[in-house]
């Protein structure tokens, strides 16, 4: 019998495969079936594979071999190919600049790739309730406007800086990848930047709904089977509705601020807030996903958030500068190498405490 169709192939960690490549496999072909998850919730896998359009499944190391399409040689004809292309070249550099120990946290953080990340290691963040730091979300892309809003803002005009704003988060979006947590921040910032541009009020809320309307007008299943998306949504309610109500009732200790440098991230307050906001809006789809639930998250997060934006900024510079100067690159390379190391560590003991998560 003959299938027809997408298919999810399982392959060794380091097979080189790219887009826009014929590849010949040598394997059954299986459908998904639904399973029961370890905490006894029902999975219905066919309908998470079909919201991505696939049907079939290759569960072996089949692949025999790979060769690129000969009519898809020129240089504009598939602009996705040219970002992949990019990203390869940018992880080999990661690859030499950073010790194993830490390069699979550094190019998670930066650019989305999470092929160097040990099970043990997202284990250990799982535990603790800071996952979700180990992929770029809609934290990520507020970096991103944060650089560009604060590096140009004094060498071009408004309209100018929100435009190459908006490119900014487009080819950021096109470079790591179509994730559903950073298209919804991706759409949800953009409506942001425009409304803001015309003087109206913010509405975080309303973005939320555009993005939420437009992502499911294209793919309806995210809604009930991307659990990317969902917790993406519900963090961000959380933020929306539930932090301004903790930061109102907690007592900031002393107004102790993180300052880095040019930028003020938030109060101990504003981020103790943020957490317990974020956690608890998503917390029934995490106990429904998983049966777990991680007792020192917030206390984790306070930790673990200030550092990603220096993180991300130190990981992004010494690949950048290591092209001018491989020396001076690996200066910012090993700094930015103790600054993981240090998450790393803090994030160890603490899935290492008793009763960690129930």
């Amino acid at each position: 019998s003959f299938y027809k169709g997408k298919m999810l192939i399982k392959t060794s960690k380091y097979s080189s495969v790219s887009r826009d490549e014929i590849v010949l496999i040598d394997s059954a072909v299986s459908l998904p079936k639904t399973f029961t998850s370890e905490a006894g919730s029902i999975v219905n896998y066919p309908l998470i594979l079909e919201k991505d359009h696939i049907y079939g499944l290759s569960n072996q190391n089949s692949i025999i071999s790979s060769s690129q399409l000969s009519f898809r040689h020129d240089f504009l004809s598939s602009p996705l190919k040219i970002f992949d292309g990019a990203r390869q070249k940018i992880t080999k550099r990661f690859n030499m600049l950073f010790p194993s120990s830490t390069n699979g946290f550094a190019q998670g953080v930066t650019i989305g790739v999470d092929e160097n990340i040990s099970e043990e290691l997202k284990e250990m963040f799982r535990k603790t309730g800071t996952v979700h730091m180990l992929v770029l979300s809609g934290y990520n892309i507020g970096i991103v406007i944060f650089l560009f809003k604060n590096t140009l803002y004094r060498f071009i005009s408004r309209e100018k800086l929100i435009l190459l704003t908006l490119i900014g988060i487009l080819f950021f979006i096109l470079f790591v990848g179509f994730s559903a947590s950073l298209i919804r921040a991706g759409i949800m910032s953009s409506i942001g930047i425009v409304a803001l541009s015309s003087y109206r009020k913010a509405a975080p809320a309303y973005y939320l709904i555009c993005a939420i309307v437009i992502m499911a007008f294209h793919n309806p299943y995210i809604l009930l089977y991307d659990a990317s998306f969902q917790l993406s949504v519900l963090a961000t309610l959380g933020i929306i509705f539930i932090t301004p109500f903790i930061e109102k009732v907690l007592i900031s200790p002393l107004g102790i601020i993180y300052s880095f440098g040019w930028t003020k991230i938030a109060s101990f307050r504003t981020l103790l807030a943020g957490s317990l906001g974020t956690q608890l809006a998503t917390l029934p789809l995490i106990v429904r996903m998983s049966g777990e639930i991680s007792l020192v998250s917030p206390f984790a997060n306070i930790i673990v958030i200030p550092l990603i934006p220096l993180i991300m900024f130190g990981a992004a510079f010494s690949v950048g500068i290591s092209y001018i100067s491989y020396i001076f690159g690996t200066y910012g390379a090993f700094i930015t190498h103790l600054l993981i190391k240090f998450v790393l560590i803090m994030v160890k003991l603490l899935s290492l405490t008793p009763s960690v998560h129930v």
